[in-house]
């Protein structure tokens, strides 16, 4: 450590650790441990430099004593367990490390450090202890610190770094000026300032004596699972082999180099594996073959602890394993891969077998019951990760069948989920493929209708009653309007609505004579109006409610026509409910094509075949 670097004043001492041997002696009843501390007390009065303080560059001249005195945190008999050394205190130098400390640094780089190579900045953890312990600040100054460093075999390890700084002491020095609350503030306010910081913290501006304490815990297990997560989760396809990071990933976690991973899919439907398709993922289970019936690619005891427990198969030698099954369809084709050692894991989603995830090695008993446990760890992000990948290939199946297909009913979306399968799995290895027909064989057609009887008739009949309304209410409007304003046109428009209501009297509605008298209303009435409302307010009161209750897009009064079709509308409702309800339960017993049509009664379609079900055989 510089100190240009580091600014402040630094002496080594272990006065606090002497302290606090003094004040466990007050309480201690054990004789032996009474013994102990008082010896190295005297130990420590008779090095005084121990107490006192001592400067870094005669650190070397202490190490002795200081192993002796420090023993209690560093027992003999966890060295080669514990992680951990002492440090000066917000310095990169490290001394009186642990066996187990030095062994992990043996193989670091030449110029790794602990903390420097970790992102710990001594100045401004300085700044805070000194917050904290001069100025009453009450700053939480931990911090997840984590560095990497290799073993003999070149793997690297992660690990969290824990710096206590309990026997540290800070005071400011002489001629200093105590900072002002404001400027405190200040600081907080700006953290990011480092120059605001220098000013405020000048060199050699406070002392800090004493040492600190750095531990190490192996978190590789933790962190690969943690990037695992991130990776999946995320979907990180960035490279060129997607699975070759997972890979990576993997390895670190097993701690072994030669580990593949791969991944086969179940398809519930056909109850056969297939490769993915929405990854470079291998299947080992598979090898080179496009798909194969699980109870083929499976031996019995696989294919129960698989697809019928959901528990995880661990397959230490291969070789052994396959003595003692009754199918070696998998362990040949695990031995043609050079596989010697595996663990196939199933991946499940409510109940339902989704894919196997499996893990294998070129050597034997690399693989076994105690490292299957890390599976455990990992299994639900790679669940969620395929659950997300099936999603985005159903929605590709989807999207393809859209483009070639009409609406499809979901009894038979099964085929076509099927055919688009099969297109996209072809396209993706660069194969010509495009949809075929889909047909089913011996299909037998059946038909229903349920109508209102006499509907047309009731339907007309209400039609009839709007048109009457109507015809005789305009021509109440022109007898008023005569009375105003004697013209012609009032009796023309008058005498030929009355012929037509005798034709409606005497022969009925028909579909001309409903688009003769809405012809006559639109064109001639219904305009004249705007002219009537004017004469009086009588009649622009008349006008109003005439208007009022006719329709905006025709013109025409539909009174009792609205009545008519809400009353076939429920009725038709109510059946068409009870068709839907009823074809689910039909569902159940026989799997069929079912659809349905909505006019003044409910007509449907049935059709019934075992090649429309996707489980009959």
């Amino acid at each position: 450590m510089q100190e240009i670097d580091f600014m402040m004043d630094v002496t080594l001492s272990f006065n606090e650790l002497l302290n606090d041997y003094r004040l466990r002696l007050e309480t201690e009843t054990n004789p032996l441990v009474i013994n102990y501390l008082n010896g190295i007390l005297a130990y420590a009065k008779a090095n005084p430099a121990l107490e006192d303080g001592f400067k870094i560059e005669e650190l070397e001249l202490y190490k002795e004593q200081i192993k002796v005195i420090s023993a209690d945190l560093f027992p003999a008999a966890l060295t080669k367990n514990e992680i951990k050394g002492l440090t000066i205190p917000f310095s990169n130098l490290l001394f009186n490390c642990s066996e187990r400390l030095k062994n992990v640094l043996e193989h670091a780089p030449e110029d790794f450090s602990i903390l420097q190579d970790s992102d710990f900045d001594n100045f401004t953890m300085s700044c805070g202890v000194i917050l904290n312990a001069v100025y009453g600040v009450s700053l939480d100054l931990s911090r997840a610190l984590h560095c990497d460093i290799p073993d003999a075999t070149g793997r690297m390890h992660t690990y969290r770094i824990t710096y206590n700084a309990d026997f540290i002491n800070v005071h400011r020095n002489e001629g200093v000026k105590a900072l002002e609350r404001e400027e405190v503030l200040e600081l907080l306010q700006n953290p990011e300032d480092t120059a605001l910081w220098k000013k405020r913290f000048p060199p050699h501006s406070y002392s800090f004596k004493g040492f600190g304490i750095v531990s190490l815990t192996d978190v590789t297990t933790e962190r690969s699972v943690s990037d695992l997560k991130t990776v999946l989760l995320n979907g990180n396809t960035d490279t060129k082999e997607p699975n070759s990071e997972v890979e990576n990933i993997f390895k670190r976690l097993f701690n072994i180099d030669d580990l593949r991973v791969g991944l086969t899919i179940f398809e519930n439907r056909e109850k056969q594996f297939s490769h993915v398709s929405f990854e470079t993922a291998p299947s080992f289970i598979l090898g080179n073959i496009p798909e194969q019936d699980c109870k083929t690619a499976l031996c019995s005891d696989a294919y129960k602890k698989l697809l019928v427990d959901f528990k995880t198969l661990v397959i230490p030698d291969v070789a052994v394993y396959a003595k003692n099954i009754d199918n070696r369809y998998l362990t040949d084709t695990f031995q043609e891969q050079g596989i010697k050692s595996a663990i196939l894991h199933p991946l499940s989603n409510r109940g339902k077998l989704l894919g196997i995830m499996e893990i294998v090695s070129t050597q034997a008993y690399a693989l076994n019951m105690f490292n299957s446990l890390k599976i455990k760890e990992i299994s639900e992000y790679v669940t969620v990760s395929l659950i997300r990948s099936n999603d985005e290939y159903a929605n590709r199946i989807k999207a393809l069948i859209q483009s070639e297909c009409t609406s499809i009913h979901p009894s038979v979306k099964w085929r076509f989920d099927s055919e688009a399968h099969r297109v996209l799995t072809k396209r993706e290895q660069n194969k010509k493929a495009s949809f075929k027909d889909i047909v089913f064989e011996d299909v037998h057609p059946l038909y229903g209708q349920i109508d209102v009887v006499g509907s047309s008739d009731a339907r007309n009949d209400a039609i009839k009653q709007d048109l009457v309304s109507q015809l005789t209410r305009v021509c109440d409007i022109f007898a008023f309007a005569k009375a105003t304003q004697p013209i012609p046109i009032y009796d023309q428009i008058t005498h030929r609505i009355l012929v037509i209501l005798d034709d409606l009297e005497r022969d009925g509605m028909d579909a001309n004579t409903e688009r003769v008298i809405t012809k006559l209303l639109v064109d001639e009435v219904n305009p004249t109006m705007q002219h009537v409302s004017r004469l009086s307010d009588r009649l622009k009161e008349m006008v109003t409610n005439y208007v009022t209750e006719t329709s905006a897009t025709d013109g025409v009064i539909h009174e009792h026509r609205s009545n008519y079709d809400t009353a076939i509308q429920v009725v038709n409702d109510e059946v068409a409910m009870h068709l839907d309800y009823a074809q689910k339960e039909a569902q159940q017993l026989f799997p069929h094509y079912f659809e349905r049509f909505k006019t003044d009664g409910v007509e449907h379609n049935i059709y019934v075949g075992s090649s429309i079900s996707d489980t009959i055989e």
